[in-house]
């Protein structure tokens, strides 16, 4: 039984914690935001904000204001991390103050999209997703997905060989298919585009919902209450079908595995393991609470491959960003090789000398081709495909004297990050050289370390990108020439280097010339017809 003195004891530590809480809350309050530029009434820094080329606004706020930059618009804060060590010091080294995802009121309540996992809010439901995520993506996996990677890789040269000039189309079926079949044990044949056709419906419409500044809603959350039938709500009515249409797209893809699974047939993948795994840890069939979390995380994998068919500049917002990365990088690698004739030159020599120039090259290659290793590095600091990811902070924090408000929205500007001459020389340079790891060169620091994220919502797709990337990018330059586009001259030009500035960035439009290195190399293409 407890004395009176120890009753006393524990009430007056109790009070001192809540009084220590109240303390630091109102000294928090009282600290002041981090700079940036000065907001105008009501709008805030709406219009300070570019349509195009936001990142870019973000770096050279930088220069006036520092590395931590503070600014709100449309009933949102945002805090922007322009360097390596502020990144590091919040959302790595605090990682689960920062771990919360920014909510927003369309795509998350009406649409009903807030169990995607780039939407889904820090706790159990969560941590359970991200288990089952980092299951679908480990070791084993990926290590399981190599040889059907390197048969899809082979499809994806043999229609380069055939429409060369269809080459975005070809990249995105590629990524597109490893992830089905990864997802759903699907396999994505000519003419057969069932579920990717769902996929870039599905990427459409949680694109659309979560469009910056196109939803009221979003500013003023109290018009979600707004009856749909009245006048002016057909933002309403529009996240009425959206929700049920979104639910339908999320339970097709499934309910294809529960079929199979009954017929006895199915195909090892990550909805038929996640099931069984279930069934052996509880031993009894799922719940409706556990096969809504599985289907929820098979369609963020397998929209992430797929979503960027259509609309490569918004709809990945939904996605897993692994994949998205796959694409939009294939799609740079193109445009690079365009660019830098001698670093093709360089990588293909490399490659040759591992495979004599009579075989493709093979995952079991990838420590024997170190330089091929650096231009994808390269690749991923030279163009970070998902330069801001934002992270949501879960309650008031300090940092260097400032006050970080809770639900600010708080990212890393890799873009920033990965051209800070005091972490690459000649940043805007492509140099895969400086990556390189020998006696001629000390290599700067590895840009992936940023690309794919920080924290806790660093993404787990890693390896699955770096595999992919590998056999498509060495396969394509064993056997091809990534040459300049010519005019109705004749005469070659340099594309454009232009890229996209949305969630995902990818490069805009471009022509080139993709042509077989020799006879030799189209020989190699057909015998693995």
């Amino acid at each position: 039984m407890l004395t009176p003195f120890i009753l006393v004891l524990v009430a007056a530590s109790v009070a001192a914690l809540a009084l220590r809480r109240v303390l630091t809350c109102s000294l928090l309050q009282r600290l002041p935001l981090p700079p940036g530029p000065k907001p105008l009434p009501f709008v805030g820094n709406l219009f300070q904000i570019p349509s195009e080329g936001r990142i870019k606004q973000f770096t050279q706020w930088r220069q006036t204001y520092g590395d931590v930059v503070y600014f709100h618009a449309c009933g949102r804060e945002f805090v922007v991390l322009n360097s390596a060590s502020a990144a590091i010091d919040l959302l790595d080294k605090r990682g689960t103050l920062y771990s919360d995802r920014p909510y927003s009121t369309m795509a998350s309540i009406l649409v009903g999209r807030w169990k995607s996992l780039l939407q889904l809010r820090y706790g159990e439901r969560f941590r359970i997703s991200r288990k089952h995520m980092r299951n679908a993506l480990n070791a084993r996996t990926i290590a399981e997905s190599l040889g059907f990677q390197e048969d899809e890789s082979v499809r994806l040269l043999q229609a380069l060989l055939v429409t060369p000039e269809q080459f975005p189309a070809h990249i995105r079926r590629n990524v597109g298919a490893v992830s089905l079949n990864l997802t759903y044990g699907y396999r994505l044949y000519e003419g057969d585009g069932y579920l990717l056709t769902l996929a870039e419906e599905f990427s459409r419409t949680t694109g659309d919902a979560l469009a910056s500044g196109r939803w009221l809603v979003d500013i003023f959350p109290w018009l979600r209450y707004v009856p749909s039938w009245m006048p002016g709500a057909h933002f309403k009515r529009w996240a009425q079908w959206a929700h049920r249409r979104c639910e339908e797209l999320v339970d097709a893809p499934y309910d294809y595995v529960k079929t199979r699974i009954a017929e006895g047939n199915a195909t090892s993948c990550f909805t038929s393991r996640a099931l069984e795994a279930l069934r052996k840890e509880t031993r009894k069939t799922p719940t409706l609470e556990d096969e809504d979390i599985i289907k929820n995380v098979a369609t963020s994998l397998y929209t992430a491959g797929t979503d960027t068919v259509s609309n490569p500049g918004s709809a990945c917002k939904m996605a897993h960003i692994a994949v998205c990365q796959t694409v939009a990088m294939l799609s740079s690698f193109i445009l690079m090789m365009v660019c830098h004739p001698d670093i093709q030159r360089k990588a293909q020599a490399e490659i040759d000398k591992v495979t004599g120039g009579t075989r493709l090259p093979t995952h079991a290659d990838q420590d024997k081709l170190p330089y091929m290793e650096c231009v994808i590095k390269e690749l991923h600091r030279y163009n970070p495909v998902a330069p801001f990811v934002p992270h949501s902070v879960m309650q008031d924090d300090e940092y260097r004297g400032f006050r970080i408000p809770k639900g600010a929205w708080v990212g890393a500007n890799t873009w920033a990050i990965l051209r800070d001459p005091e972490i690459y020389s000649e940043p805007e340079r492509f140099n895969p050289d400086r990556l390189m790891n020998d006696e001629k060169h000390t290599p700067q620091r590895d840009p992936r370390e940023f690309s794919f994220g920080l924290g806790r919502h660093r993404c787990p797709g890693v390896m699955l990108a770096a595999s992919t990337l590998f056999i498509v990018v060495s396969r394509t330059l064993a056997v091809f020439d990534i040459l300049k586009p010519v005019d109705e001259l004749g005469q070659e030009y340099m594309p454009s280097m232009e890229f996209t500035s949305d969630n995902i960035v990818y490069p805009k439009p471009f022509k080139c010339r993709i042509l077989p290195r020799s006879t030799e190399a189209i020989a190699i293409i057909q015998h693995h017809s």
